[in-house]
């Protein structure tokens, strides 16, 4: 240690005292050593660091003098004070801030203490004074207190507004008593005078019945709850059976139990009597009674038993068979609000069990949760017999019966069924909650065929399988929410139904975000009949409007041309349904807004005095830019006085209508391609005529045949191809039968699958093939279009045999159902040949399959052919392939390899043009060879040369 020094001549008494030095100075305390007086005798080097002073500083002065306690004269004189009171042989303890840090730089807080030390004869020698540092305690508990006054604070704050709270629903709850009884009660009255009231009428009353009696039932529960929470609760005790109760109780659930086949029996006491609240024991009763219901399946068992305990207790169990509480859930199930996440549990308030808690506490009882022996929920509840002394308890009333609603009325039913008429539109409901789902129907059924479904899962299911005129959807329901619901509808391809839909969530943000991407109308409940009949009428008009304009602008024969004239000769129609276009505006101004094709209204000069925003889209105007721009000035120079001329005679009567194909200029120079119908309004003001304009838009259209002039451009010798869908149709031919062999092969894969002992190689065998094949098909296409754009030949070594051979194998199927037979005769010792192998298979199988179908319908004579390849001086490679089909008809000879020629009546004629143009290409040349009269012979030879 610094300052103490051990060394070996050092006498015993010597070495221990330096010992005692070093582990006084190893000390992290303030520790020293002071005589009678108060003077410093030693000092730890630990106290003397932190006050940046020596210890022949401090020594034979003063305790109080030294740099610790230079914060004030009061630190001082308390210090010598402290002194003065250990002197006398007394402990002095206290905590007090000194210099101790970075040299007497900074202070610290330190618990110190002034300990006597007694010699032999009891008399004080010297005073030990200690100090250990408490800054970082004492900065804590500061921050803990201060921490403690916040939460305080907030604690007061929150029981305040938790005071606010309750006495807000007892006051709203109180208030909504009123308008509900003046509900139940006309109902009541109805429904007991209703001996000849319609079927439909009693349904509409009972709903109104069962929902506002649910209603009145979480109002009670509220107001209940604020009485319990603000202690003003009594109870109303009298003398009951309470088995008899509980019996009355359970027979309000026995419509319900027969329905559904559900065993409710009863065990234990035949009759007890206990001190209970009646109202408030019924409550339980019928809360746990419906839970039980609510949980148990079709055909299961209830249990109600009641057993006298010791200590004039009773306890009463109600035990189901249904799916039990989860362990996760039975420690909050009691709890406010609590709710299970299965869907029958998320169907409440989640204050059923809470009250039934509240009440059996204050029975000063208690109720628990059990899993029942055999599945199930068990709650049990125990309750004293007695009520507590001094308390007022009425005598027994033999002859009173509690009044509880069957459990038929809070259960809905279906509503009443209607002829359904197959020609009005169908719409699809997705709502959970029955009495709602029942409602709508009640509301729709009598203009449409009304489909509902529970859940967002189950309508998705159903529109997919059956697109209806309008879906109706709740937002908030179990498995799938509404918003999945639309987003899926959506992403399933179902855009052309419209949705609407009806929610209790009144937020503005989702109510855009669906508006604009996925619905067609939001409705906020509560709403009305009317409103929602109004709602409906509009979006399927608009619907079925859609459907007709897209049935006829899909239509052959005139397209926008025969829509507009229609348009026009139906006119008077059009000016009838004025009014109820102008009662839906929303409607057909969402249809005009929304269109791809483009609308606009002219006058005489040609100047648009409207347009809709498809067509703002394609010219690149604005909303107000696009006003008085001339359709006829926007054309392209060349049209402009045709144009002119044009609206001209629809003005003056010369014509009705007219359609062409012309260009119109957009805002930014480029032109746009469309296909133009032009139709006159007849005057309906003092302004004259109109012109209605029909724009859609043909650039996509003049791309394809932009790409389809090049493609025809560059086919060697083809006049013209007159729709991509022939060029498609070809590729198709060339990779038919690479498909054929795929399907086999497939089949036969299945076969030995399905076999009792499925064979796997041969499985393993049949998929290789079917690879094959698929890569074969893949490469067809590949090198076609590779053909076609003129690129340069993927030159490789070509097994000419193996290429055969797959050949014949990838036909085996057609060659076995055509009957038809093949021969190989391949030279032996055959030269190197390079060139595109999937090309010249190409061109080996159009003259295969040629040769098969000319034979497919021959009779008496055997179908075969016969190819064969041998090495020719004049040429390098021979091949030929030969059939003993009818021939070639001497007519055709010499236009066999024109584009479109062809011996079949369903046949594209272009097989053997392309098959020509792939040999010329590989520098060869293809040939029919007419020196046998037995059938056709084709022959191409390729040379042989390095690649």
């Amino acid at each position: 240690m610094k300052g103490v020094e051990l060394l070996a001549e050092d006498p015993l008494d010597v070495r221990r005292q330096k010992l005692a030095r070093i582990i006084l100075d190893s000390m992290y305390q303030f520790l020293g050593l002071l005589d009678i007086e108060g003077k410093v005798i030693e000092i730890n080097q630990a106290a003397l660091d932190g006050a940046g002073v020596a210890l022949d500083e401090v020594v034979g002065k003063p305790f109080w003098d030294a740099r610790w306690w230079a914060l004030s004269e009061a630190t001082r004189a308390r210090v010598r004070s402290m002194v003065e009171e250990a002197a006398t042989g007394r402990f002095v303890r206290c905590d007090i801030e000194i210099y101790g840090e970075s040299r007497g730089q900074q202070t610290i807080v330190v618990d110190f203490s002034l300990t006597p030390i007694f010699d032999d004869s009891g008399r004080v020698a010297f005073l030990l004074p200690e100090g250990r540092n408490i800054s970082e305690k004492i900065a804590i508990e500061a921050e803990l207190t201060r921490r403690n006054n916040e939460v305080h604070a907030a604690l007061e704050k929150l029981r305040e507004i938790d005071g606010f709270k309750t006495k807000f629903f007892a006051n709203v709850s109180h208030e909504l008593r009123t308008p509900l009884t003046l509900i139940l009660g006309p109902v009541n009255q109805l429904l007991q005078s209703s001996g000849d009231m319609a079927e439909r009428e009693r349904f509409r009353l009972l709903t109104i019945k069962r929902n506002a009696q649910a209603l009145l039932e979480q109002v009670n529960d509220l107001l209940d709850l604020a009485r319990i929470d603000a202690g003003e609760m009594p109870l109303v005790y009298v003398c009951a059976d309470i088995v008899s109760l509980v019996r009355a109780v359970a027979d309000s659930f026995e419509a319900a139990a027969e329905e559904r086949s559900i065993t409710l029996s009863f065990a234990g006491e035949g009759e007890l009597y206990a001190d209970v609240d009646r109202a408030k024991f019924i409550r339980v009763v019928t809360n746990l009674l419906s839970n039980a219901f609510k949980f148990t399946p079709n055909g299961g068992r209830i249990r109600c038993s009641f057993e006298r305990r010791p200590g004039e207790r009773v306890l009463i169990s109600v035990q189901d068979s249904g799916p039990g509480v989860p362990d996760s859930q039975k420690a909050s199930i009691f709890d406010r609000y609590a709710q299970g996440a299965d869907e029958d549990s998320a169907k409440g308030s989640g204050l059923g069990l809470n009250i039934v808690k509240e009440f059996v506490a204050l029975h000063r009882g208690t109720i628990t949760l059990l899993d029942a022996p055999e599945h199930g929920a068990l709650f049990q509840v125990e309750l004293p017999l007695r009520a507590p002394a001094g308390s007022f308890v009425r005598a027994p009333d033999n002859g009173w019966q509690p009044v509880v609603e069957p459990l038929e009325l809070l259960r809905p039913a279906d509503s009443p069924k209607l002829p359904e008429n197959a020609a009005h539109p169908r719409i699809l409901v997705a709502e959970d909650n029955p009495d709602l789902r029942q409602f709508l129907h009640d509301v729709l059924a009598d203009d449409y065929r009304v489909t509902l479904a529970e859940h967002g899962e189950e309508a998705l299911a159903l529109a997919c399988a059956d697109p209806p005129d309008l879906i109706i959807t709740d937002l908030m329901m179990p498995q799938m929410d509404g918003e999945r619901f639309v987003h899926e509808l959506r992403r399933q391809q179902i855009s052309h139904v419209p949705v609407l839909v009806l929610s209790a969530r009144a937020d503005d943000a989702l109510r855009q975000t669906l508006l604009e991407n996925f619905v067609q109308d939001y409705l906020t409940k509560p709403f009305s009949p009317q409103e929602l009949r109004a709602r409906v009428r509009n979006l399927i008009t608009v619907k079925r409007t859609v459907d007709i304009l897209q049935k006829e602008l899909n239509s052959q024969a005139s397209d926008i041309s025969e829509l507009t004239n229609g348009l026009i000769a139906s006119r008077k129609s059009l000016q009838e349904g004025l009014r109820a276009l102008q009662i839906s505006e929303r409607r057909w101004q969402g249809f005009y807004e929304n269109t791809a094709v483009g609308i606009a209204l002219i006058d005489a000069d040609g100047k648009i005095m409207k347009a809709n925003p498809a067509l703002q889209q394609m010219l690149g105007y604005g909303p107000q830019e696009i006003l008085d721009i001339s359709l006829v000035d926007i054309s392209e120079a060349s049209e402009r006085a045709n144009t002119r001329d044009n609206v001209y005679s629809l003005l003056e009567g010369r014509r009705g209508s007219y359609q062409l194909q012309k260009r119109y200029e957009r805002r930014d120079g480029s032109y746009l391609w469309a296909k133009v119908c032009a139709s006159v309004i007849p005057v309906v003001d003092r302004e004259g005529p109109r012109i209605a304009v029909i724009v859609e838009d043909l650039s996509a259209q003049k791309s394809a045949e932009d790409a389809l002039a090049k493609t025809q451009a560059d086919l060697a010798r083809v006049s013209r191809l007159t729709t991509m869908g022939e060029l498609v149709a070809s590729i198709a031919h060339e990779v038919n039968q690479p498909l054929a062999a795929i399907v086999t092969n497939s089949q036969a894969a299945l076969r030995w699958l399905e076999r009792e002992e499925p064979d796997h190689q041969e499985v393993v065998a049949a998929l290789q093939r079917v690879h094959r094949d698929a890569a074969h098909a893949g490469n067809v296409i590949t090198r076609i279009r590779g053909f076609l754009k003129k690129e340069d030949l993927k030159r490789e070594r070509v097994d000419v045999p193996g290429m055969i051979d797959v050949l014949i194998q990838m036909l085996r199927r057609t060659l076995n159902e055509a009957g038809v037979s093949v021969t190989l005769r391949l030279a032996p010792d055959l030269p190197v040949l390079f060139g595109d192998q999937v090309q010249l298979q190409q061109v080996i199988l159009n003259l295969l399959v040629n040769a098969v179908d000319a034979m497919r319908l021959q009779e008496g004579r055997a179908r075969r052919i016969v190819v064969s390849v041998r090495e020719s001086q004049a040429c390098g490679l021979l091949f030929t392939v030969e059939d003993s089909g009818p021939g070639i008809p001497a007519d055709m000879v010499a236009a066999i390899f024109e584009p479109f020629c062809s011996t079949k009546s369903d046949g594209l004629g272009m097989g053997l043009t392309i098959s020509k143009s792939i040999i010329e290409n590989h520098g060869g040349a293809l040939w029919l060879d007419a020196s046998d009269a037995q059938g056709t012979r084709f022959a191409f030879c390729l040379p042989v040369n390095s690649p």
